[in-house]
C-alpha cells in the first residue's frame, strides 16, 4: 500500500483520510494545532444555487461519498438589506453548518467518523514529507504551498471580524447586509447557531486590520444592531485559484487547491469533495483534475462575479437588490435546474466583449 501524508486536519484533509481508510490505506494526518477545526466556533451557510445542477448538497455527499453530516438547520428564509433597498425570499435555499471547536461542528463530525489517530501539534515541512511518503495531500487551509509552486492566483483578500452573539433567533433564517460605507465590496451576515446564539460576521475586502475596528463600528451603528457579544475574533482571509490541482505526487485540496469561492466564501461543499476525489485518485486511480474541473470552473465564475462586484457603489448595490426582486430573476434563484453562475458568466463575457469592441472603435 502507498504511504500517504496529509497536512491539515480540516474538512478536506479529514474527508481524504476517511476515503483512504475505506480503501485500505492508512494515511498519516499532520495537524499543527492541538485539535481539529478552527480555534473559534462559527456558523456558515452553503447555498444550493451556487453549485447547480446539484440541488441538495447533503444528499449528494451521502449518495456519492457515503458521508453523513448534520447541519445546524436547513435555510428557508433569506433577507438582504442593501443601502436603501431590501430583498426577501422564502424557499429551500441550502443549509447552515457549525464550524470550529464545537463538539457538533463539521470538523468534529468528520474526526469522529474517521476514528483514527491524528498527529497533533505537528509543524511539518512539505519538502521533508515528499522524501518520506509516496503521496502528499496539502490541506493546510491556505495557498502557501501553491504560491511556492507558482500555481496560485489570488482572487480575494479581506479581513473578517466575527462575533458570537446571544438573543432569540430563527435557525432557518439568514440575514445579510450590503453597504460600501462599512463593507466596501464585502458584506455582513447573521447565521444562527441555534435558537439562542448566532454568528455575526463582517467581511471587508481590500482593507487593513487597523481599519477594521471603525468598519465594524460603522456597521453596528448604520444597521442599528446592538448585539450581546460573547466572543469576538478577527482573521485575515485570502481565496485564490490554484492550477493544476495535482503536481507530481502532490494533491492540493480545499482552500490550498483553490476550492473556496471569492464571492460568498463558499468552500465547505467543494472542499469536502476535493478531499474525497484526491483520495480516490490515489486509491483507485481516478483523474483528480478531471473530476474537480466543474468545481474549478465554478470558482472561476465566482471570481468573475467578484471582479464585477468590486466595482459596484451603493447606488449599484441597490439596483442589484432591486433586480433580485424581479420575478424572472427570483425564479432563476429558486429554480433548482437553473445555473445562475453559468448564466451570469455568459452575461459578463458579453459585456466585456462589447466594451472591448467599443474601445476598439474609438481608437
Amino acid at each position: 500500500m502507498p504511504k500517504v501524508a496529509i497536512i491539515g486536519a480540516g474538512i478536506s484533509g479529514l474527508a481524504a483520510a476517511i476515503e483512504l481508510k475505506r480503501n485500505g490505506i492508512s494515511p498519516v494526518v499532520f495537524e499543527e494545532k492541538n485539535k481539529v477545526g478552527p480555534a473559534v466556533s462559527f456558523a456558515n451557510v452553503s447555498f444550493k444555487f451556487l453549485f447547480r445542477p446539484i440541488c441538495d448538497q447533503i444528499k449528494y455527499l451521502k449518495d456519492t461519498y457515503n458521508l453523513e453530516i448534520k447541519p445546524i438547520s436547513d435555510i428557508n428564509l433569506l433577507k438582504i438589506q442593501g443601502p436603501n433597498k431590501r430583498f426577501t425570499v422564502s424557499s429551500h435555499l441550502g443549509y447552515s453548518f457549525l464550524r470550529g471547536k464545537d463538539a457538533h461542528s463539521i470538523e468534529s463530525q468528520l474526526a469522529a467518523q474517521l476514528a483514527y489517530p491524528i498527529e497533533y501539534d505537528s509543524n511539518v515541512k512539505h519538502e521533508d514529507l515528499l522524501k518520506e511518503f509516496d503521496y502528499l495531500l496539502v490541506a493546510d487551509g491556505n495557498g502557501s504551498w501553491s504560491k511556492k509552486l507558482t500555481i496560485w492566483q489570488s482572487t480575494l483578500r479581506a479581513w473578517i471580524r466575527g462575533a458570537t452573539v446571544l438573543g432569540r433567533f430563527n435557525p432557518h433564517e439568514i440575514k445579510m447586509w450590503l453597504n460600501t460605507s462599512y463593507a466596501k465590496s464585502g458584506y455582513a451576515y447573521l447565521i444562527p447557531m441555534g435558537q439562542e446564539r448566532a454568528s455575526l460576521i463582517l467581511t471587508v475586502p481590500y482593507t487593513t486590520h487597523e481599519e477594521l475596528n471603525q468598519q465594524w463600528k460603522s456597521f453596528i451603528d448604520t444597521e442599528k444592531i446592538n448585539p450581546e457579544v460573547v466572543e469576538l475574533w478577527d482573521i485575515e482571509f485570502e481565496s485564490g485559484l490554484s492550477y493544476p490541482h495535482q503536481v507530481g505526487n502532490t494533491f492540493l485540496v480545499g482552500a490550498s487547491g483553490g476550492f473556496v469561492g471569492s464571492l460568498l466564501c463558499s468552500g465547505l461543499f467543494p472542499s469536502l469533495i476535493s478531499g474525497f476525489e484526491a483520495a480516490r485518485a490515489i486509491s483507485v486511480g481516478t483523474d483528480y483534475s478531471k473530476t474537480m474541473e466543474p468545481y474549478f470552473t465554478n470558482m472561476k465564475r465566482q471570481f468573475n462575479l467578484r471582479q464585477l462586484w468590486d466595482g459596484l457603489d451603493n447606488h449599484n448595490l441597490d439596483r442589484m437588490v432591486s433586480l433580485l426582486n424581479i420575478k424572472p430573476v427570483k425564479y432563476g434563484l429558486l429554480n433548482s435546474n437553473f445555473d445562475i453562475l453559468k448564466s451570469a458568466d455568459s452575461l459578463i463575457g458579453y459585456f466585456k466583449r462589447r466594451e472591448k469592441s467599443i474601445l476598439g472603435q474609438n481608437r
